[in-house]
């Protein structure tokens, strides 16, 4: 290191070391992460299939309990490796970049919201990893967009981890999985629930159901990522 990296620092990617592009992150780690822009479910945010006629995805067509939902990158495998990281191994530097690319969709998206909400995770399971990664993007996304930051929502049921479950075991896992803090009514209208990943939606619809029950009016939700429909 010479004088000058000591006076002005270079910014690392936190991910390989390399040197700072854009969000925090390297030019390298970024071409590997797949943004959504292709034609997308108008309810859930997932980039639909090349032959997919409909603007409604199957998983949304029967209805669902949020409003609508959004999300910046596609799930794909390099970035199952980068949210592993972060979820599990304590890289909590990864929720500014990551939380980064979740303001630049609400600011495209732009949905009328009130508050910001995030996903709970119950106590034993905080207690074990010491962190909610979805409290973490919570966080940048409120400081970025200046829109408070509550914790009316609690995890009360210790659901087995939705990763290892079917879709159908999904919704039943979260059944009565949540409720709104002191069983109070939320006193805001529209919510902006935060949460790291999508797919089934059976976390969100569940979480939606209890804030909506709980007095608010909408409920939008954005992810860092979300599956693709084919």
């Amino acid at each position: 290191m010479n004088f000058m990296d000591i006076i002005y620092p270079v910014r690392r990617c936190p991910l390989c070391g390399n040197k700072v592009f854009k969000y925090g992150l390297c030019k390298s780690c970024l071409e590997e992460m797949e943004f959504i822009k292709d034609r997308i479910c108008m309810v859930c945010g997932k980039p639909l299939g090349d032959n997919y006629e409909g603007d409604v995805c199957p998983d949304c067509i029967g209805g669902r309990s949020f409003d609508k939902a959004r999300s910046a990158l596609v799930y794909n495998e390099r970035l199952h490796d980068m949210v592993y990281l972060f979820k599990y191994k304590g890289k909590l530097d990864m929720a500014e970049p990551f939380g980064k690319m979740m303001v630049d969709v609400l600011k495209s998206w732009n949905p009328d919201v009130d508050v910001i909400i995030p996903v709970p995770m119950h106590p034993e399971r905080l207690a074990q990893r010491g962190y909610n990664q979805a409290y973490l993007l919570a966080r940048v996304v409120s400081r970025i967009s200046r829109l408070p930051l509550r914790e009316d929502l609690v995890r009360i049921k210790h659901t087995s981890v939705q990763a290892k479950l079917d879709k159908l075991e999904r919704f039943d896992n979260m059944k009565g999985a949540f409720c709104i803090k002191g069983g109070e009514k939320i006193c805001c209208d529209n919510v902006l629930l935060i949460d790291d990943i999508l797919t089934t939606g059976a976390t969100a619809d569940a979480a939606s159901s209890i804030l909506k029950a709980g007095g608010a009016h909408k409920v939008y939700v954005l992810t860092l990522a979300t599956g693709r429909n084919t």
